[in-house]
Formats: C-alpha cells, structure tokens, sequence
C-alpha cells in the first residue's frame, strides 16, 4: 500500500509541472487571468460530474461546512494565486528552476508547518531537509553554469 501512495504522489507531481507548462502556453496566447478563469472553470466542471457519478457518497450536509474554520477554505484561492504566479514564471525562465524553486518552496513550507503543528523534527529530519535543499540550490548552480 506505501508504495501505491508514493507512486501516486510521484504521479501528482508530475502532472503538476504538466498542468504548469500547459497553463503557461495557454496564458502566452490568452493571457494570465483568462486561463486562471477557464483553469478554474474546467476544474469546477470536472468537479461538478464528479458529483453528479458519485453523489451518494459526496453527500455532506452545511452544518459541516460551517463547523469548519473559515480561514481552511482559503485553499482555493491561494490556488488561483499559485496558477496565476505560475502562469507568469514559467515562461521568464527554464522549467527545471521553475520546478526546483516550486519544490524548494514545497518542501520548506511543509518543513515549517511541521515546525509550527509542533511535529518532532528529529536530527535525522533536519540533516535530510539540509541536504535535499543544498542539493537542489547545488543542482541549480551546476545547471545554471551549463545554460
């Protein structure tokens, strides 16, 4: 089962930087806020047959939206920040630094929350985090020179 979910999150981070690079052509030919638009347009469809084929188990009721915090909802627009942002960086530099500081980004915010849920960051987390991050910037560098 581990390996189903680490192959499944492999997936996920593949067709992010996919979804990235089509969004980023599509932005040059219509603009960044239209393909944020249409973006969150096809995801809204998509959602809405999703519901339509699997309403039974979709069921949820106000009352449980409402007792969650408001501030948890916030996910969806920090995602069209995050399509918007892409939209224009993709384009200005290499996909691989783009995905390199995107990763940076991804793995320093979750390393901080961690921090901030009051998770136990052992030594052997802390040495890692270190290491991937220096190897990243490291791999930056070396590409960088070859450009």
């Amino acid at each position: 089962m581990v390996v189903i979910v680490c192959l499944l999150a492999f997936m996920a981070g593949c067709m992010i930087t996919v979804s990235s690079i089509f969004n980023a052509q599509l932005s040059k030919n219509l603009g960044t806020y239209r393909v944020v638009f249409l973006n969150n347009l096809m995801g809204t469809i998509t959602a809405a047959l999703i519901v339509l084929f699997y309403q039974k188990q979709l069921q949820f009721s106000f009352e449980e939206l409402r007792s969650i915090p408001l501030y948890i909802y916030l996910g969806g627009i920090i995602t069209i920040a995050v399509v918007a942002g892409t939209n224009n960086l993709l384009p200005k530099i290499p996909i691989i630094f783009a995905t390199l500081f995107i990763f940076i980004g991804q793995f320093t915010g979750g390393f901080a929350l961690d921090l901030l849920n009051r998770e136990e960051i052992s030594k052997e987390k802390f040495v890692g985090f270190v290491l991937v991050i220096a190897g990243l910037i490291y791999n930056l560098f070396i590409t960088k020179k070859r450009l």
